[in-house]
């Protein structure tokens, strides 16, 4: 392919993913791709709580870290889970500070909340340092404890992550 025709090819891949964002984090009645028809309740009430789209508008903050880090987990998971684990570096495993973020409901954050979000920090430092299923499978129960008291939607996706040993 000639050089003008890559720039352009990466150009109209580059135009149209921005026009998919563009639609994609439109609300329903205001954009590009505006409707009279309103959500629905059910459909507010899932976008309050646990759902599952990452770039959505009204994602907060801490759901937006949260949905990051089980991205990093799964990445994290594969590779412990491949051949790969002995013969290549582990995955980019960094710690997000979702504690620190704002939640969609401000009444989570609790002494306990904190007390958990330190026990999950704790054992995700041991994955970093010693990356083994053993040790990503204490940061998976980590999560579910937590999301055992606040916001339990996703547990059933968090146990898909461990690791049979």
């Amino acid at each position: 392919m000639a050089p003008k025709a890559v720039v352009y090819t990466v150009f109209l891949a580059i135009w149209v993913v921005g026009l998919a964002l563009l639609g994609a984090c439109s609300d329903a009645g205001s954009g590009l791709w505006a409707t009279s028809k309103a959500p629905s309740e059910d459909a507010l009430a899932e976008d309050a709580t646990c759902s599952d789209e990452l770039t959505s508008p009204k994602v907060a903050p801490m759901a937006a870290a949260m949905r990051a880090m089980l991205l990093q987990a799964e990445t994290m998971r594969a590779y412990l889970v491949s051949d790969s684990a002995q013969s290549s570096p582990p995955p980019a495993w960094a710690p997000m500070p979702f504690e620190k973020q704002t939640p969609t409901d401000s009444n989570v954050v609790t002494p306990d909340f904190l007390r958990r979000a330190s026990d999950y920090h704790k054992a995700f430092e041991k994955v970093g340092r010693e990356p083994t299923p053993e040790h990503f499978n204490a940061v998976v129960a980590q999560c579910v404890q937590c999301h055992e008291s606040n916001c339990p939607g996703p547990i059933k996706r968090i146990n898909r992550l461990r690791i049979e040993i």
